[in-house]
């Protein structure tokens, strides 16, 4: 009995993480509105590599923004158990109502796929064939085998 009390209001620790999630979803917010202007201010001077790199970074926030949307929701309905209330008193938290754990990690596995997919992408787009040495691969090299892994958790991911 002592052990069970114990294990439950531990949960309560997660709820100093939450806070840091969403100061992180604040500054991520800021430092993309900061790149936006910046990039609206200097249009006339973009390249096209310039664009389609800043175009990927953006997916790649919206991807990231969702990782911390996901966790932040089920680590709260974790928090706020439902199966502790009778079913006439149950609460409705929206979506965090509906997020199973299969579900919180197929998107999970399928964002940091996304995510990789761009880092690679985007290290693609700024090799150039006259600077390909072994040193400006390498890191290219170790993401794509980071990204193959992801994938095949996810291929076996969706199999079970």
């Amino acid at each position: 009995m002592f052990i069970e009390r114990t294990l439950k209001a531990s949960v309560v620790m997660v709820i100093p993480f939450l806070f840091a999630l969403l100061a992180g979803l604040v500054l991520l917010g800021i430092t993309v509105a900061r790149e936006l202007i910046y990039k609206f201010n200097n249009v006339f001077s973009l390249t096209t590599n310039d664009t389609i790199l800043f175009a990927l970074k953006l997916v790649d926030a919206v991807l990231i923004v969702n990782l911390l949307i996901i966790v932040a929701l089920a680590s709260y309905r974790q928090l706020v158990d439902n199966t502790a209330q009778p079913t006439d008193k149950q609460r409705d938290y929206g979506v965090a109502s509906d997020i199973t754990l299969a579900d919180m990690k197929r998107k999970l596995l399928g964002s940091a796929l996304a995510i990789g997919v761009i880092a690679v992408l985007a290290d693609l787009m700024k090799l150039t064939s006259s600077a390909a040495d072994f040193t400006t691969t390498l890191p290219l090299i170790v993401k794509s085998f980071v990204v193959l892994i992801f994938a095949i958790a996810a291929f076996l991911n969706s199999k079970s």
